[in-house]
């Protein structure tokens, strides 16, 4: 099992707010979701379907749990006057930076009232093997208030502190994100180079029949790899 080490570099962050593998938060719309419509796990008798819903998609699963979320350390208050914002931790004020306007001016979440990004300083560096790369996105299928910039950093070489620039994703927001939040989801990978082939085929791939050959889990029981972060 290949191992990745979160090193922090602050003094003031409790034990509770470290980093953990996204598979143990995962959000609560998705715990509170029924696996079948009004518990009703019968095929329809008029087509190829069930009344599965959402929670029984296996790549939505691997995506909210794939890898490690960064959780933010202390509450953030987080304030609009009506032309900017201000932000204050409950340590301090220093953990957040700004990047200047222009350094993303057509980026596509740029606004036309954004004076400069605001920046997190994140307390923890991360270290993977050689050959593997962290995947940084905003964690996925959740709101995310504080929505940071994605990036990939080689996190096999680069041994700095890796910072999260973010936006305010409600308008004109004000309030406060709690302590434990996710702000970030951090996915190793392994660094390989690729080509691509184009193949034009109106035969049905044998994958496709068998994953059809049932009404239940299908992609599940015959297709899916279970991926494991500990």
């Amino acid at each position: 099992m290949k191992k990745i080490n979160f090193i922090c570099r602050a003094e003031n962050i409790s034990e509770e707010f470290q980093p953990i593998p996204a598979s143990k938060l995962l959000p609560d719309w998705y715990k509170n979701t029924e696996t079948y419509k009004d518990g009703d796990k019968r095929p329809y008798l008029d087509a190829h379907q069930t009344r599965s819903t959402i929670k029984k998609c296996i790549p939505v699963f691997d995506s909210m749990s794939a890898g490690y979320f960064l959780l933010l350390p202390w509450d953030l208050y987080i304030e609009h006057d009506g032309i900017e914002y201000s932000f204050s931790f409950a340590h301090d004020a220093s953990s957040i930076k700004f990047h200047p306007n222009f350094q993303a001016n057509l980026h596509p979440d740029n606004k036309p009232d954004t004076f400069s990004f605001p920046k997190f300083s994140n307390p923890w560096a991360i270290k993977t093997p050689p050959g593997y790369s962290c995947m940084i996105v905003p964690p996925m299928h959740r709101e995310n208030i504080m929505q940071i910039f994605p990036g990939i950093v080689d996190t096999d070489k680069y041994d700095a502190n890796v910072n999260l620039p973010f936006f305010i994703t409600k308008n004109e927001y004000t309030g406060i994100i709690k302590a434990g939040t996710p702000i970030a989801q951090v996915i190793p990978f392994k660094r390989e180079s690729w080509s691509k082939t184009l193949t034009n085929s109106l035969k049905t791939a044998e994958a496709a029949k068998l994953v059809r050959s049932v009404f239940f889990e299908g992609y599940k029981n015959f297709m899916w790899s279970k991926k494991t972060y500990r």
